[in-house]
């Protein structure tokens, strides 16, 4: 598949699948769950209600949230 037949809602997703996937490495745990342990901030878990469930809002709105958390 070339990347750019690849839109948004499919990076998103392929992205979301590997950051839950639990690592041996890693203790058992997903990347997501070591990052919000290793800086106090869970706002992947608020930026993947944004961009799965709000589907009408740009991603760039997403982001803006992020930053100001």
């Amino acid at each position: 598949m070339a990347l750019d037949k690849v839109n948004e809602k499919e990076v998103f997703k392929a992205t979301d699948l590997m950051n839950n996937r639990p690592r041996k490495c890693l203790g058992y745990k997903t990347p997501f769950e070591v990052f919000a342990e290793l800086t106090g901030k869970d706002y992947f878990f608020k930026l993947k209600c944004y961009t799965y469930r709000l589907n009408s809002l740009p991603l760039n709105y997403a982001n803006t949230t992020v930053s100001h958390v």
